[in-house]
């Protein structure tokens, strides 16, 4: 039995991940909302419950139940968006579930983002 993609994979990509573009990549990762649950996807080998990751976009003083609903909205109209279309996850709408599968560059890209000590030798003279 095959198994259907949606969009055909670059060759030498493994998975069938598609490589993206630098600029994607930091377009992506521009709001703190999808690094947010980029970073929780990528930390999981496993794929992640819509409710669990509007926890994470859930300030610490935020927890009610409207609160959890507003996030799961944000989820479904702002954020699966833009990662579905890119290939970068894959949202399961009969489980409720999201999973990362997009490239190791973007996954690479997002550590130094949100540790950028550990990126500090390949940032170059970009100082601000």
């Amino acid at each position: 039995m095959a198994v259907h993609h949606s969009h055909t994979g670059v060759a030498g990509v493994p998975n069938g991940r598609q490589a993206l573009p630098a600029s994607v990549i930091e377009d992506l990762l521009a709001a703190p909302r999808r690094r947010a649950l980029l970073a929780c996807l990528t930390e999981r080998d496993e794929p992640v419950a819509v409710d669990d990751l509007a926890s994470v976009l859930l300030d610490a003083d935020r927890v009610g139940a409207s609160d959890r609903r507003e996030a799961r909205t944000e989820i479904y109209q702002d954020v699966l968006p833009k990662l579905t279309a890119t290939d970068v996850v894959r949202f399961d709408s009969k489980l409720g579930t999201v999973e990362f599968t997009g490239p190791e560059a973007l996954a690479t890209r997002l550590t130094a983002v949100t540790n950028p000590c550990d990126g500090a030798s390949d940032s170059g003279t970009k100082d601000k």
